[in-house]
């Protein structure tokens, strides 16, 4: 009883703080949701379980390398934000514009990927949870955020990303409070997991690699500029990374040591169920903090598509 009361205290307090004025009217805020929205998306839920399963006691290590990594690419583009926009650097037109095309695609591809995670939350906890429900809530979504991006424009996507984003930010905080908990408890029985990595070598270097996906999104910021100057979104950009980098850090290293191996899953939405085990109020929070960050990531890609 008292842990839920604490969870939902702690989703209330940081959904009035993420909705307080002053902070909403921040330019740098603002454009912060964008990349965030994007950091934040699918991989958020099921990076814990594959990271604890594959690499062990060492994943803390291998997501603080993820999220330098992520950073140095970020700094590489900020750089050529810069330099681009000052117009220190001269590219081939051809060059920029085949990149442009190429990225619009591939967010088209990644738009379509965060909806069908939707639909897959959307009726997880309900009696329709079937496959065709899943793809017929996911459709609906791709034509209500097309509908608003066509009619009403970026300021509008924008406003439904920041709801979307603060729902989404105030239950990872919900979330954070519940697996705390649930470590200190552990610690205090001296019931600790520390496993051993299952992989080495080339194979988790590769594996470390491809997760990097989960730690992207920052370079939506480099497509806003039809709204926001360079400063603020080279700003906004290295604070996105800061805040996202210090939630995955805090969310791996309270998950890592506190499932057997037995305990993990690894389908779509197995975290949901997961977290039933420290308390029942967190797989519907999940289920709602799901739903928001695959809605925001698919708005914030849109934009970034868009711009």
């Amino acid at each position: 009883m008292i842990l839920n009361i604490a969870i939902l205290a702690a989703v209330a307090i940081f959904g009035v703080v993420l909705w307080w004025p002053g902070l909403r009217a921040s330019a740098t805020w603002r454009a912060m949701t964008t990349p965030l929205a994007s950091i934040i998306g699918s991989g958020f839920l099921v990076l814990g379980p594959i990271l604890d399963n594959q690499y062990g006691a060492l994943a803390p290590a291998v997501m603080l390398a993820l999220c330098l990594g992520s950073y140095l690419l970020g700094g590489a583009i900020r750089y050529n934000m810069r330099a681009i926009e000052a117009g220190a650097v001269s590219w081939p037109q051809g060059v920029e514009t085949l990149a442009s095309w190429a990225l619009s695609f591939a967010y088209i591809v990644s738009v379509a990927y965060y909806l069908n995670l939707f639909g897959a939350f959307a009726v997880s906890l309900t009696p329709f949870d079937d496959v065709i429900f899943a793809r017929i809530v996911t459709s609906a979504i791709y034509l209500v955020i097309a509908g608003v991006g066509w009619t009403r424009g970026f300021k509008s996507l924008e406003a439904m990303e920041y709801l979307s984003v603060s729902v989404k930010l105030a239950i990872i905080a919900g979330l954070l409070v519940g697996l705390g908990f649930f470590f200190a408890e552990k610690s205090g029985q001296g019931a600790l997991v520390f496993l051993d990595p299952q992989i080495s070598g080339w194979a988790a270097l590769t594996l470390g690699f491809g997760l990097i996906v989960t730690v992207q999104g920052f370079e939506t910021s480099r497509y806003l500029g039809a709204t926001y100057d360079t400063d603020t979104r080279v700003r906004s950009m290295k604070w996105a990374q800061w805040l996202s980098a210090a939630i995955y850090m805090t969310y791996i290293v309270l998950i890592t040591y506190t499932f057997a191996r037995d305990d993990l899953q690894f389908s779509e939405t197995a975290i949901v169920e997961m977290m039933g085990v420290i308390t029942p109020v967190l797989p519907l929070l999940l289920v709602a903090a799901a739903l928001a960050a695959q809605f925001s990531a698919a708005v914030a890609d849109t934009s970034g598509s868009g711009g």
